[in-house]
């Protein structure tokens, strides 16, 4: 009698197999993992602005936090992204630098390729005995022609 086995266990087999033949330099590959170039052309493609030409801003890093309090601490942020010479706003990600029992999100975020932007609020958090150091990257594109009066 033969047992067929689902890919999905043979694929977890095969992994530690691999982990325990090389054990000290392991990582699987992940497939969905893409980055820099690439995940930006992914996103533009998937937005429906393909053409688009999507950039760092190069007031990178665009706004930090940093905060060690013992008894933990919490705030909002707002960030003006409106735009400027180098294009308008397209996205904005939060990059980690330090973090423990600590957690930040988006909790406003405007338009894509708004010229005068609502503000971009980043809500923060940190546990006592916790710690955060995040920034936020923000990508600009090339501003929507305006029609003139």
């Amino acid at each position: 009698m033969v047992v067929a086995t689902p890919p999905a266990r043979l694929s977890q087999q095969w992994g530690m197999a691999a982990q325990a033949a090389h054990p000290k330099n392991f990582r699987m590959w992940n497939p969905f993992q893409l980055l820099g170039a690439a995940a930006l052309a992914l996103q533009a493609s998937l937005s429906g602005d393909a053409g688009a030409v999507i950039t760092i801003d190069p007031r990178d890093p665009f706004f930090e936090r940093q905060s060690r309090l013992k008894v933990g601490a919490k705030g909002e942020d707002a960030i003006d992204v409106s735009a400027v010479d180098d294009g308008c706003f397209h996205h904005a990600e939060i990059v980690w630098l330090d973090r423990r029992f600590a957690e930040a999100q988006f909790v406003q975020i405007p338009e894509q390729a708004c010229v005068e932007c609502d503000a971009l609020i980043v809500r923060w958090y940190h546990e006592p005995t916790g710690k955060l150091h995040f920034r936020v990257k923000v990508y600009r594109t090339a501003c929507p022609l305006q029609p003139t009066p």
